[in-house]
């Protein structure tokens, strides 16, 4: 009997093991093996795992669900294969269901753990942004989700910018240029592009504001200007009464107006092909764009010789002097004088200076220039030319004049001539009384009489008038030479 008691007791003992083991395998021996995480798009295999079905005794079966993912349709393996892993699955979760040996039920569980990068760098506004500048605006660099989280960056070219928001500030024109937004986290990364604009008003770089030039000459006035949007050509007025056939406007365009960048320069170019007396001013200039209008001013100044007189006339002619009347142009930019010069002609010699007159900065002043101790009855040329601080001026046409007869001369002619008429009546007067002494005397005649019938002789024998008149503003002993003048070209 003990025997059996005993033989009864350990099959007691054993069916109890058998039962205390199964329960103890079901509840906690069961998992789902397989990666910690997933990356999207990536294929990975899970395997259901239950320590209790390694037992060749046991056998079990495999069934796999979940609510968010859509599994392959072969799910009775022990193992399954996701393929093309998507972000959307990201904390699903995927069950897998053991069979033991038909009758009792296991759950393994796995939350699944997708790891993806950015699908985009996102900016709130659209490239190109153009602002104002001295406007203040903000910028962000913006992440989407991303698991793990995703840092975002500015970049200006390969410099960072230590802030995900741009432009916290008045916005200024050297800000303008191309902006880089970078997103990125362990998986992947994303950038984005701005281009931002800063409009402002029309800068003027440095330029030269006074102009020195003779009249005449070309001058070439340049002024470079930045504008964000471009000045154009247009939009500039030059003072008033400015461009005409002598002058040419031009301006470069070195700014593209899309890109707008404030490294780049326009350059406004005034040519004039011969620079005239009223040029010589300030200037106005206005440069205009979408944001204001900036203004300039240039002055033109003359610098060079004076115009060559304007009217060289003979005013008076005497025996020993000529007189002109001068009459001044154009400055050009120094007080000018008037040089009267004077030779001989068909002569070799140099040009002698005869008169010398102060003009200054006024025109058309006429001055009364006289050259003296010239010789009578003589041909003479005579020219004038204007000088200044600067250079002198062309010399005006010659001029040929023949000085009167000296008055003097005229009269010891005229008694000299009288006198031998005189002298020859009473030589044969007393030849005729020496052959007739002996037939009667003929009467006397005064000599008054004899000086008017030889003057009244002349008058008769001698028609023709004197070339030599008395001048009515001279005294009454200065002739003027009544001949035509002569000038030359």
């Amino acid at each position: 009997m003990p025997l059996i008691r005993t033989s009864k007791w350990p099959l007691r003992v054993i069916g109890c093991k058998l039962v205390l083991f199964m329960i103890c395998e079901i509840s906690h021996g069961q998992s789902i093996k397989g990666p910690s995480y997933v990356t999207e798009n990536s294929n990975h295999t899970f395997s259901c795992d239950y320590s209790t079905c390694s037992v060749s005794a046991i056998t079990c079966t495999y069934s796999w669900n979940s609510s968010l993912i859509t599994l392959p349709t072969d799910t009775s393996s022990k193992h399954i294969t996701l393929t093309s892993i998507r972000r959307e699955w990201n904390n699903a979760i995927i069950n897998c269901n053991i069979n033991v040996n038909g009758s009792s039920h296991v759950t393994a569980a796995t939350r699944l753990n997708v790891q993806y990068g950015p699908l985009a760098a996102n900016i709130p506004v659209k490239s190109p942004y153009t602002v104002t500048e001295g406007n203040t605006t903000s910028i962000a660099c913006q992440a989407p989700a991303c698991n793990p989280t995703c840092t975002a960056k500015w970049f200006n070219g390969s410099t960072q910018i230590l802030s995900t928001t741009l432009f916290g500030e008045p916005v200024r024109r050297h800000f303008a240029g191309f902006y880089t937004c970078h997103v990125s986290n362990s998986v992947g990364n994303r950038t984005s592009q701005l281009h931002l604009i800063v409009n402002y008003v029309p800068i003027l770089l440095g330029h030269n504001r006074t102009y020195n030039v003779s009249k005449g000459y070309p001058l070439t006035v340049t002024i470079p200007v930045s504008a964000c949007p471009a000045v154009l050509w247009k939009d500039i007025k030059i003072g008033d009464r400015f461009v005409n056939d002598n002058i040419i406007v031009n301006l470069t365009n070195g700014i593209d107006v899309q890109q707008c960048i404030a490294s780049a320069i326009q350059t406004l170019s005034v040519v004039i092909n011969a620079t005239q007396e009223e040029h010589f001013r300030n200037f106005t200039v206005n440069f205009t764009n979408a944001v204001d209008t900036t203004t300039t001013h240039f002055a033109i100044f003359p610098q060079g010789p004076p115009d060559v007189p304007l009217r060289f006339d003979e005013k008076s002619t005497t025996y020993h002097s000529v007189t002109f009347v001068v009459e001044s142009g154009f400055f050009n930019g120094g007080e000018q004088t008037f040089v009267l010069q004077y030779r001989r002609v068909n002569s070799d010699s140099l040009w002698e200076n005869g008169s010398i007159a102060y003009v200054g900065k006024e025109k058309n002043v006429e001055v009364a220039m006289t050259v003296d101790d010239l010789s009578p009855v003589t041909d003479y040329e005579f020219r004038v030319y204007a000088f200044n601080e600067y250079a002198q001026s062309k010399y005006s046409t010659v001029v040929q004049i023949t000085t009167a007869l000296h008055v003097g001369m005229v009269v010891g002619s005229v008694i000299g001539g009288v006198a031998g008429i005189v002298l020859i009546v009473l030589v044969v007067y007393f030849v005729c009384l020496k052959q007739k002494h002996d037939k009667k005397p003929p009467p006397i005649v005064p000599f008054t009489n004899i000086l008017g019938a030889l003057e009244e002789e002349k008058r008769q024998g001698h028609p023709q008038s004197n070339m030599y008149m008395q001048s009515s503003t001279e005294s009454e002993n200065v002739y003027m030479n009544t001949n035509t003048t002569k000038v030359y070209v």
